[in-house]
């Protein structure tokens, strides 16, 4: 354990040398890992905004959808209901559906299109890409 002959100072310079030499690659490789660990955030927080883009983009898209099925189909109850459609007709749903739910569809639908895609851009926006 102990030297049993003289120590020369040569050795101590050169143990000294090398643990301020592992220091500094230490902190070369704090610093390295620090700058990758602040890339690997960035890129999962740009990941996250892509993904909540798609799914905020499909929510708003598939609520637009069934309220503007549901109308439709309230169009064309309405429709079916009219005394001065035909018995056949009406029985067959060969009926016109009402207007103004029909329209009201239309409106309900496109403006899903639209707001869900601005939704959609604008997180992406957030995510930098």
């Amino acid at each position: 354990m102990y030297p049993t002959g003289p120590v020369k100072y040569t050795h101590i310079v050169i143990q000294e040398e090398n643990s301020s030499l592992a220091k500094q690659q230490s902190t070369d490789a704090l610093s390295t890992s620090a700058n990758s660990n602040l890339e690997i955030i960035k890129a999962v927080d740009r990941t996250t905004h892509a993904v909540r883009a798609f799914v905020l983009f499909l929510f708003y898209q598939l609520s637009s959808i069934t309220a503007a099925v549901f109308f439709y189909l309230v169009a064309e109850a309405v429709g079916n209901s009219n005394d001065e459609c035909e018995y056949t007709l009406r029985s067959f749903g060969g009926c016109p559906p009402n207007s103004f739910f029909l329209v009201l569809a239309v409106v309900t639908w496109l403006g899903g299109v639209i707001y869900s895609s601005n939704v959609g851009w604008k997180e992406i926006q957030k995510s930098n890409l």
